[in-house]
């Protein structure tokens, strides 16, 4: 219990630094934009765009890649549901959030980030060269999903395995 303590403590620390000591005008703009790299339509839209590009290797990325998000995401909703942990906005008073992204359902974990780590694996599994800029690009995601007040960081790093080994899993069965 102490463990799990410390952990929260540190957790909303961190919450805390990335959604209010870091806020300035610029990521203000900004954040909401990657964020959006990681939702429902990004993530269908570049699915779409892989299986209209089916020739050769992409048919193989293209099955790998939705593959890949549905088996997170049930895996996201299966724990968001068991969890129940409530957004940082709704617990903590000070949290800056972005009234056009209050969301209703659950905090842990974080799907968006899952989305964009699961995608940026597979696409790094298959372009090795551009890997950095994939998860760059990922984790630009997951640190916003914390700046607009959405997910704690433990949200974000759970949502960032879960991808990753789902990706991983796909790969290489």
């Amino acid at each position: 219990m102490i463990f799990l303590n410390h952990i929260l403590s540190w957790d909303q620390t961190i919450f805390r630094y990335i959604n209010q000591q870091l806020k300035c005008s610029s990521l203000d703009r900004t954040m909401p934009y990657f964020t959006h790299f990681g939702g429902a339509r990004f993530s269908i839209l570049i699915c779409i765009l892989l299986l209209w590009l089916q020739s050769g290797s992409f048919t193989n990325i293209a099955r790998d890649t939705i593959i890949a998000l549905a088996g997170s995401h049930i895996l996201v909703q299966l724990i968001k549901n068991f969890f129940n942990r409530p957004r940082p906005f709704l617990v903590l008073p000070e949290a800056f959030v972005k009234e056009s992204l209050i969301l209703k359902d659950y905090s842990f974990p974080s799907g968006h980030t899952t989305a964009s780590v699961s995608i940026a694996t597979v696409f790094s599994l298959y372009f090795p060269i551009f890997a950095p800029l994939f998860f760059i690009l990922a984790a630009v995601v997951g640190i916003s999903r914390i700046y607009l007040g959405l997910h704690y960081p433990t949200d974000v790093f759970i949502g960032a395995v879960l991808g990753f080994v789902s990706a991983l899993i796909v790969f290489f069965i």
